[in-house]
């Protein structure tokens, strides 16, 4: 599993998968490495063809699974036993060996704008000179400080471009976006968590008030706010920050790190969604009508709530009245 071999066979002046052949290989090794993540050792090759009609129906290829982890990859190679035209990935691969293609298919795809033939558009060079701008205000070479009005401004500033950026849903995938959306995902979490800080505030003071030797009072506390919660903890998720506030009252960001946001106006969300979580789970284990693993293909209502307390609650009560 390595692209050495592939880099002294393919030829520099070709694109592969229609990029550059330094871009395929970056992947492909990109690829490699997420199968030895999985402590594969090696790839098994096997044949097949290509079933999909819009594109390379009845090519041969090759298919390849992990020794460990039984995933797979697939590819068609155009060329000879002298030389490689053209090499893609192939997500409609058909093989004899049915076994082989069970378990999760591994695979990499290139936006738009990394094609060799790319041209961009009058458009495309307009919004990514607006995208840049957005991300310098924000990510720099040194640390910066976000107050709530700097992250509240900056979202409400930049959300039409955001919405007005094309994406796969129009037929478009362009990767110099990338960053910008990123960016805005993120500082636009912050302003929904910001959204709830009085709701959280109000949770955490009748928490204080009730008996916390009592399972019932929990469980009608934690029934009162799960929906609440269930859009908080996602929003405050267990990564979001990266340690605890420094002494100015700014927390880090894991997926920004030169940047620290201050934590007063969204700290009682925050306490809040972890509290929450922390009595949460253990509680819903405790009370689980069924083993919250299991394969519920008797019923998909039941596998979208699977997580809810209030389901599993009214799920055994149902069962005892029976």
């Amino acid at each position: 599993m390595n692209v050495d071999m592939l880099e002294l066979m393919l030829d520099d002046s070709k694109t592969y998968q229609n990029v550059s052949k330094d871009l395929f290989l970056k992947n492909l090794d990109k690829l490699f490495t997420r199968f030895k993540e999985r402590k594969d050792t090696s790839l098994v090759p096997f044949p097949g063809i290509c079933s999909a009609d819009i594109c390379n129906k009845g090519c041969t290829g090759f298919g390849f699974v992990g020794n460990h982890s039984k995933y797979h990859t697939a590819f068609i190679f155009d060329g000879d036993e002298t030389q490689v035209n053209d090499i893609y990935i192939c997500n409609s691969f058909e093989s004899e060996r049915k076994d082989l293609l069970m378990n999760d298919f591994m695979a990499f795809e290139f936006a738009d704008d990394e094609a060799a033939d790319f041209k961009p558009t009058i458009d495309y060079l307009l919004q990514l000179n607006k995208c840049e701008k957005a991300c310098d205000e924000v990510i720099k070479d040194q640390p910066t400080y976000l107050y709530t009005d700097d992250y509240l401004q900056w979202v409400n500033e930049y959300r039409p471009l955001y919405q007005s950026l094309p994406d796969v849903f129009t037929g478009h995938n362009y990767k110099n976006f990338d960053q910008f959306n990123r960016l805005f995902n993120v500082m636009n979490n912050l302003v929904l968590i910001y959204g709830k800080e009085f709701k959280a505030k109000k949770m955490l003071e009748v928490y204080e008030l009730i008996d916390h030797k009592s399972e019932a009072e929990l469980i009608q506390w934690l029934l009162h706010y799960e929906l609440f919660c269930e859009k908080l903890m996602s929003e405050v998720c267990c990564n979001m920050f990266t340690g605890i506030a420094d002494r100015e009252g700014f927390i880090e960001l894991t997926q920004l790190p030169s940047v620290k946001v201050e934590i007063a106006a969204i700290n009682n969300a925050v306490v809040a969604a972890n509290l929450y979580q922390k009595l949460y789970w253990p509680m819903l284990k405790k009370h689980a009508a069924f083993p919250l693993d299991e394969d519920l293909s008797w019923s998909s209502y039941a596998n979208e709530k699977r997580y809810s307390l209030k389901f599993h609650l009214d799920f055994k009560a149902i069962e005892i009245v029976k």
